[in-house]
């Protein structure tokens, strides 16, 4: 094989694999062992650039773990099985008629769920009809359960994200499934007036090639009510912003009032920050509220959009271990077959690369990248696949040459008695 048809071939196989590579950064589920290698990722990240956990004052988290409400529990039949304890539907009534009123708040993300199979309340219809005229809320809708009111489903995005029985915790967000929005794209696309849409296997935020699923870096991190300066991180629903008193959905002299500051120009993010609500990951457990903020801060920052730079780098990559591939050669003997090392006397700093080079092998070369490319621009993409995929060509090619060695022998024997 001439050196021209190496290249082309090259080439070729490299822009398959980053085609590859695209469609395995949008597969919803985790892969095997991607937790751990994000984690120790994150340690390195951290190591060299440490990542302080403090709230962005453009942010009014509100919890509501501690505002429940005891209603009669029904099985699927509609009978009566006993008390359950939900969300308190009047204190978050009479929040969103406040925020309503002001209507001086950037978005309002609601993580409280209202399916068809919870409890009902008395004053359902008021609140679900706040919520629907209500500009710039998003609440929570999941795959498995319809919402009571068919109505809420104009302001519901996905909360959804897949597990295995191997990873049962959170690892990746998926920003659309089955072409279901979420409630991060819902958000997003309601403030910027961009849209993520998919066409095949491809999907794109405008004119910019984008993902579907990605891996969070988690921006904001919700660890305690309080920071290391004894400062709020969140308030709770009631006893922090309705002083756990409400007259007929009328809020009062509460905090909102003394301090409307809270609410103008604010991300209002309410949901349980704690208890029931918590979801491990890779780095630490975040309340699901969280996530899906994390999510949206993600879309705002273009993390879903592919870097140029990344795939040019992987695809410089992938042509090199190609054409090494095809070559029969190795990294080693790349680098001593170069013009700088041809005749002259191998440097300290060479002679440690060739060392290094002389053991390396796929799935260790795409580590030490992808290493490189997260600390750099904080991109992750799969190694196990793709270092398999790697190894299974390489076999194969061995394979093809061994079997057109052995073809060239036989003409040539045959060649020779004739």
């Amino acid at each position: 094989m001439g050196t021209k048809t190496k290249l082309i071939l090259s080439a070729v196989l490299a822009a398959g694999l980053l085609l590859f590579s695209y469609w395995v950064t949008n597969l919803r589920y985790p892969i095997s062992g991607e937790k751990a290698v994000l984690y120790k990722f994150e340690l390195i990240r951290n190591y060299f650039s440490p990542q302080e956990e403090t709230m962005s004052d453009s942010v009014l988290m509100v919890n509501v773990s501690f505002d429940k409400q005891s209603v009669v529990a029904t099985d699927e039949y509609g009978f009566p099985v006993g008390q359950t304890q939900i969300t308190d539907r009047k204190k978050l009534l009479s929040l969103l008629q406040y925020l309503k009123e002001r209507g001086d708040y950037k978005y309002i993300l609601m993580d409280v769920f209202f399916g068809e199979n919870g409890a009902r309340t008395e004053v359902d219809s008021a609140l679900f009809s706040t919520i629907l005229s209500m500009p710039r809320i998003v609440i929570p809708r999941h795959s498995d359960e319809r919402l009571v009111d068919e109505r809420l489903y104009e302001k519901a995005g996905l909360a959804d994200y897949v597990t295995t029985y191997k990873e049962g915790s959170f690892v990746k967000y998926p920003y659309l499934m089955d072409s279901v929005k979420s409630m991060p794209v819902r958000m997003y696309e309601e403030l910027t007036g961009k849209h993520i849409e998919q066409h095949g296997i491809f999907y794109t935020d405008g004119n910019k090639l984008a993902r579907s699923c990605i891996v969070l870096t988690f921006e904001l991190i919700c660890q305690g009510a309080y920071n290391d300066e004894g400062e709020k991180t969140w308030y709770n629903l009631g006893m922090d912003l309705l002083g756990d008193s409400i007259d007929e959905y009328a809020i009062g002299d509460s905090l909102l009032y003394i301090i409307p500051e809270l609410t103008r120009g604010k991300y209002i993010v309410i949901g349980a920050y704690q208890d029931e609500d918590i979801h491990g990951n890779y780095l630490r457990a975040q309340p699901g509220v969280c996530i899906n903020f994390n999510a949206y801060l993600a879309l705002q920052h273009g993390h879903h959009c592919i870097s140029m730079i990344l795939y040019l780098i992987l695809f410089t990559a992938f042509f090199v271990l190609f054409y090494l591939m095809l070559s029969q050669q190795t990294l080693k003997d790349l680098i001593l077959q170069s013009k700088t090392s041809s005749k002259a006397p191998v440097r300290w700093t060479r002679r440690g690369l060739l060392v290094l080079c002389s053991w390396i092998g796929f799935s260790l070369f795409l580590s030490i990248l992808c290493i490189i490319t997260y600390l750099w621009l904080g991109e992750a993409y799969d190694i196990f696949i793709t270092a398999t995929l790697l190894g299974l060509m390489n076999k194969v090619v061995q394979i093809i040459i061994k079997q057109k060695d052995k073809l060239w022998a036989i003409k040539e024997k045959f060649s020779g008695w004739l």
